[in-house]
């Protein structure tokens, strides 16, 4: 053997020799931490017969993952792994003359991650939740813990996916198009305090670093190292909760799932995956999946809830139009208003209206829940599932029904539901206060809006003898463009009539401006406006206009002017309101009395002077009381601060006046107006509207006549 010929490799000469690798540390390395230091062991036959052959200046090292190593110390190497897996480390030797000297010596390393792809509840028992309860207390909530490895850390937050046993979404429905499905189950979040439906949910988890210490091999992490450029994120980790609604009682499963950022997860109800969801083993002994089962039972309903949709955030408008059909749904509920979605079938007799038996539901109509008599404009009731049948006059239903109802009388309603959807209920009520407004709308006008007929303008501007024979000219095309009496306000012709006429109050008063120029004013005194300009189309924006204004300024106010005495020499009865010139008064005979007022006609000059007499003292008159005197005790001992001739007395008055009783009116002009009064039919706009709660209710009237207009409604 010692005189073997290494070249020769003969049956006395062995090619290979099965001689370890020895590795250091021994023990399973963590990704990114440990640097391995490799060292073949020679001994045995290799040592006796092929050491002295070996070369000092060639050796080959491949170290399994891509990384080779030419080094002249054949008996040491080190290398770090960036990825885990099971890794084959081969060793090559060459002799002195540059030849393979054996073909290899390997030995196998096992490299795991510090962390693994793990999510796990840590709710220590078994929770139990209200169905049809939504809330965010304890009994919502199910924490749960999350950690990844270095290498599925995603800095933007790694996704976990939930699915409910029974339900028909599973763990990577990214569109959670079933949660709605009977029975009701469903996953919420809460973002900014406002909760979310989602069976998915983005946790932001810390990341663990090691800083290395000398030689030290031992992890030691932290989550905020000094200095960073120094450490190595070995994984993540951080704790979550997810909030879970059911509405039917029982057992229920819920499982949650990593999502990993660089890996897809296969199809946990296809492949049956329970442990390693990562079956390509791109990440090394990967468990990422766990379960919590939660128990539910049954939240008593206590009342009906009146919807438009059947969802307890889509409530029903609080106005309707007269004889426009709508829909309600009514499903049983709980106190907070959530809606219980699961019950046997129950029926509603369209008929009868009965709301003494189990399962059947009475509906009326009235101006309270206490007197409401059913309704003949309730036309039908139906669902999806189970239609409504004319010839049973009832409908089997599931969880909740709907019935069609058709306003035809204006005013406040109220729409009252009660019954029985199960045998434990009780009677259950709901009510819903609605008002119906008539079909037709009202056209309001500004003043300068209404009585300007452009296209009577334009014709009496036709001062050439041929253009008389044109009048279809004018009559349909030129009035068509700018408009007639009776045309919109924002056609052409009384459009440019009201910008010009109305000026000054449309963009100098900030009390009656437009909203365009109001905002222009903010920006000429450098002030910041708190409102934004809605783009409309031209019937909207001149409504936006209108309505911004000041009640109180938009309606005006009636005059109260009570001193209306003159006649202008006619017997008009619109003049001297405030005076009876039919019964006059005589100064020997009429009584003063004190409040009382009366009127005196100066004769000279015709002036009229009202008289608001007093009490006054008994020693200025000779007789009657201080509160009803003769009007002949004038100027006896004072003039009692009337407004006449302090130079007649008694009887003598009768030569310089004539007295007259005092009419107590007023005028009631309406005056300071925006809008336009002028009695024409085309304007049912009246001064008697003068209540605020009355004009939010002309308000909507009139934007649902221009909407309705504008999409041909």
């Amino acid at each position: 053997m010692a005189n073997c010929d290494p070249i020769s490799r003969t049956s006395e000469c062995p090619s290979t020799i099965a001689i370890p690798i020895s590795i250091s540390p021994a023990l399973t390395g963590y990704t990114r931490i440990t640097e391995f230091t490799f060292t073949p062991k020679l001994t045995g036959d290799f040592a006796t017969f092929y050491h002295k052959d070996i070369s000092e200046v060639k050796v080959v090292w491949d170290f399994g993952d891509g990384y080779t190593l030419s080094a002249d110390t054949p008996y040491e190497a080190t290398h770090r792994y960036s990825y885990p897996g099971n890794y084959n480390i081969t060793l090559y030797f060459y002799d002195n003359e540059g030849k393979a000297l054996l073909n290899t010596l390997t030995q196998t390393l096992s490299i795991e991650n510090f962390l693994s792809n793990r999510v796990k509840f840590i709710v220590d028992t078994k929770p139990t939740l209200i169905a049809g309860n939504l809330s965010t207390d304890a009994n919502r909530k199910i924490p749960y813990n999350v950690q990844v490895t270095w290498q599925d850390y995603n800095s933007a937050g790694n996704t976990i996916y939930f699915a409910a046993s029974g339900s028909s979404s599973d763990l990577y429905d990214n569109t959670y198009k079933y949660a709605f499905l009977l029975p009701f189950r469903a996953f919420y979040t809460y973002t900014n305090k406002f909760e979310r439906i989602e069976n998915k949910q983005v946790v932001n988890l810390s990341p663990l670093y090691y800083v290395p210490v000398g030689g030290s091999q031992t992890p030691t992490l932290t989550t905020n190292p000094n200095p960073l450029s120094a450490a190595y994120i070995l994984g993540d980790t951080g704790n979550s909760a997810i909030y879970y609604y059911d509405d039917k009682p029982g057992p229920r499963r819920i499982f949650a799932a990593i999502d990993t950022y660089n890996h897809t997860i296969p199809d946990y109800f296809i492949n049956e995956v329970n442990t390693n969801l990562n079956l390509s083993e791109l990440n090394y002994k990967e468990a990422a999946l766990d379960y919590i089962d939660v128990n539910v039972v049954r939240n008593r309903s206590t009342k009906l809830i009146l919807t438009s949709t059947g969802n307890n955030y889509m409530t029903l408008p609080d106005y309707k139009r007269q004889g426009d059909k709508f829909e309600v749904f009514v499903a049983a509920g709980d106190a907070d208003g959530n809606q219980h979605k699961v019950y046997s079938n129950f029926n509603y007799d369209n008929s009868g209206y009965d709301s003494g038996s189990i399962k059947r539901f009475k509906v009326t109509i009235g101006t309270t829940s206490s007197n409401g008599v059913t309704s003949t404009a309730i036309s039908s009731v139906s669902s999806i599932d189970f239609p409504y049948s004319s010839s049973l006059s009832s409908s089997n239903l599931s969880s909740f029904f709907y019935f069609n109802y058709t306003p035809t009388v204006t005013g406040t309603h109220v729409l009252s539901v009660s019954g029985k959807p199960t045998s434990d209920s009780g009677t259950l009520t709901g009510s819903y206060t609605f008002t119906v407004l008539p079909s037709a709308g009202s056209e309001y006008y500004k003043i300068n809006e209404l009585d300007f007929d452009y296209k009577e303008t334009l014709k009496s501007y036709r001062f050439q003898d041929f253009l008389y024979e044109y009048d279809d000219l004018f009559e349909g095309v030129l009035g068509s463009i700018v408009g007639t009496l009776s045309s919109s306000p924002t056609t052409y012709g009384k459009a440019t009539f009201e910008k010009v006429s109305n000026f000054v109050i449309n963009n100098s008063d900030v009390d009656t401006c437009n909203i365009s120029i109001l905002k222009k004013l903010y920006d000429f005194l450098n002030e910041e406006s708190n409102f934004n300009i809605t783009p409309a189309p031209p019937e909207l924006k001149r409504l936006y206009d209108l309505f911004t204004i000041r009640f109180r300024r938009l309606m005006g106010m009636d005059e109260k002017f009570d001193q209306s005495f003159d006649t202008f020499y006619s017997s008009n009865s619109a003049h001297a309101k405030n005076v009876d010139y039919n019964n006059p008064l005589s100064v020997t005979t009429y009584t003063v009395s004190a409040g009382q007022k009366f009127v005196a006609v100066q004769k000279f000059n015709n002036e009229a002077i009202i008289i608001e007499p007093m009490k006054v003292p008994v020693t200025t008159i000779d007789s009657g009381s201080t509160s009803a005197y003769p009007l002949s005790n004038f100027n006896l001992s004072a003039n009692w601060g009337w407004p006449l001739d302090d130079t007649t007395s008694g009887t003598s008055l009768s030569a310089f006046y004539d007295f007259y009783p005092y009419i107590e009116s007023y005028n009631n002009d309406r005056k300071n107006n925006i809008l336009d009064y002028t009695e024409l039919s085309h304007n049912i706009l009246t001064k008697q509207l003068s209540s605020v709660s009355a004009w939010d209710t002309e308000v909507y009237k009139n934007i649902d006549l221009k909407v309705r207009g504008g999409l041909n409604l």
